[in-house]
């Protein structure tokens, strides 16, 4: 049951900051992908930014606190976020 009001990270556009509400079961699944994912903070509760997507390279770049990291597009549609009013 996916929290009201979120979308994947895959649907998000570039200059949104997010924030990860909920990591898909197929995600969880794999303890290699769950322990890059928490290496790179894509974790409950975290924020990113939205940096770019990139078709060619079929992924999403973020930037957090910790820095870079890049999502591919078929892990992106199974990661859930809030997104973050910036304030304007």
């Amino acid at each position: 049951e996916l929290p009201k009001n979120t979308i994947a990270l895959m649907e998000s556009n570039p200059g949104m900051t997010v924030e990860i509400a909920m990591i898909g079961e197929a995600l969880e699944d794999s303890v290699d992908l769950m322990k890059i994912l928490q290496d790179h903070q894509i974790m409950p509760g975290n924020k990113h930014k939205v940096v770019e997507k990139t078709n060619v390279m079929r992924s999403i770049s973020l930037e957090s606190e910790k820095g870079p990291t890049s999502i591919p597009y078929h892990v992106a549609e199974k990661i859930f976020v809030f997104e973050v009013p910036t304030g304007k």
